[in-house]
């Protein structure tokens, strides 16, 4: 079996460890390193303790450790999106055998695409995007040779890959789940808006956190005051525990039991509602102006699921009115999950399980 190596320069959490099956490989004594060059980019650099972790805070440190692999006996994964910045770094694994990419699913939204599209098209005037493509086109950056993929518009993305379907976790995990008889809350997919550590190492504007927890406390007491049921928060991995909200409300690590539990869940963007999404179950999406000023992609993001899936949207600024429980099109709701989430051929088949054993038999 191949030594492993994962390069990444996302913040390091618990939840990326367990998305990427560094674990699984480890616990299955695969020899596994996990490489943590946040601190090449950023400046926060957080510290998780974990045997395979190895941080690497400088270029120089990067480049001294690739040279102590065996580069036919190595398979690489930089869980890193090609831009310009990154140039250095995947040059410098070009002389790899093997290399894979893990990657969620797609964004489902054809208003997002548009976005980022007209936002390339835009952005060719500077000499760093055109450089990217450049690179790309000349073949100075060696290809992916396997990507393993929730979603069926791989093949059409990463040209010259091969292409490996795989379940999304949130989809397993959720469908795995044991469902109580009664569903006794509504539940609130926390996304840890005001201080999420993505906006500091994209230098993103934060909102406004006093009046973003009003406007979540108002549409929580507007809930439980109509529908007589109580609203509980699936707090983000990257989140604390709250002294604005009652501690009895927020869970860590209970995002399946909850939502496979709830009577319908409030969400914003998050790829958590995946798990809404598997398991059948009503959606209130809600946006506010702060997110329409600050973060408008993840308002291009909100517009689409609320056309793909016909979902009620409402901006917490409004004086809105909610009628009734949110309804569910079991069409389009089946029709995203084998597009994104899973595979009439793979579905049964445990992701982790053959993630590994694929790996393992990569000569």
């Amino acid at each position: 079996m191949k030594k492993i190596v994962y390069v990444s320069i996302a913040p390091l959490t618990r939840s990326l460890i367990e998305r990427l099956y560094v674990d699984v490989l480890y616990e299955s004594d695969i020899d596994v390193e996990f490489w943590d060059i946040t601190g090449i980019y950023y400046k926060k650099n957080e510290k998780l303790e974990y045997p395979y972790i190895k941080q690497i805070n400088t270029k120089e440190e990067l480049k001294t450790n690739i040279n102590r692999l065996s580069k036919n006996e190595v398979l690489i994964n930089i869980q890193i999106g090609f831009e310009y910045k990154y140039i250095f770094l995947f040059r410098l694994f070009n002389d790899f055998k093997t290399s894979f990419f893990y990657i969620g699913a797609f964004p489902i939204s054809n208003e997002k695409k548009r976005y980022i599209l007209i936002k390339k098209f835009f952005s060719l005037r500077s000499i760093k995007k055109i450089v990217e493509i450049f690179v790309l086109k000349l073949g100075w950056i060696k290809k992916y040779d396997i990507i393993f993929s929730t979603s069926s518009e791989a093949r059409s993305i990463f040209l010259g890959s091969k292409i490996m379907r795989i379940n999304y976790i949130d989809y397993e995990k959720v469908i795995q789940e044991k469902k109580s008889d009664t569903e006794k809350y509504v539940v609130f997919l926390d996304q840890n808006l005001t201080s999420h550590p993505d906006f500091s190492l994209n230098n993103s504007r934060h909102i406004d956190q006093v009046k973003y927890i009003n406007d979540l406390n108002k549409l929580f007491q507007y809930i439980e005051k109509k529908f007589s049921i109580q609203v509980v928060i699936a707090l983000h991995p990257t989140s604390r525990k709250y002294d604005f909200w009652s501690k009895d409300k927020q869970y860590f690590d209970k995002l399946y039991t909850l939502v496979n539990n709830s009577k319908f869940v409030i969400g914003h963007y998050s790829t958590s509602l995946y798990a809404a999404i598997s398991v059948k179950k009503p959606i209130l999406l809600t946006i506010t102006n702060d997110m329409i000023s600050n973060i408008p992609l993840s308002v291009q993001i909100i517009d689409g699921l609320e056309r793909n899936f016909n979902i009620k949207k409402i901006n917490l600024d409004d004086n809105y009115y909610i009628e009734s429980y949110p309804n569910v099109d079991i069409d389009l709701y089946e029709k995203f999950l084998y597009d994104y989430c899973t595979d009439k051929l793979i579905e049964n088949k445990i992701a982790k399980d053959y993630f590994r054993t694929y790996l393992r038999d990569i000569k």
